[in-house]
């Protein structure tokens, strides 16, 4: 579904289980302009944004001010879990 798509029918029927959060897949290859842009859009629509997988962007994995400033701002970033277990072996 595209942003236009959702935004037109109302960003808060897609919110997980109505609550205003929006889940938003953060792409390997979405440069992190992207991301900010899609983030303000979306607090216009009244709805909170969670970036998934926000491990697999290489916009946030170069750039940690980005995600600092998304979660600043409101977003919300998921992880795999699978994240900390490696960081707890690399760096016990």
């Amino acid at each position: 579904m595209r942003r236009s798509d959702v935004l037109a029918a109302g960003a808060a029927r897609f919110t997980l289980g109505g609550g205003g959060t929006l889940l938003v897949e953060a792409a390997t290859d979405v440069p992190g302009a992207v991301l900010e842009h899609c983030l303000r859009r979306l607090e216009h629509a009244g709805v909170r944004t969670l970036f998934a997988h926000a491990e697999r962007s290489r916009a946030l994995a170069h750039d940690d001010g980005l995600a600092r400033d998304l979660v600043a701002r409101g977003g919300r970033l998921q992880i795999d879990l699978f994240v900390f277990v490696l960081a707890d072996v690399a760096d016990p």
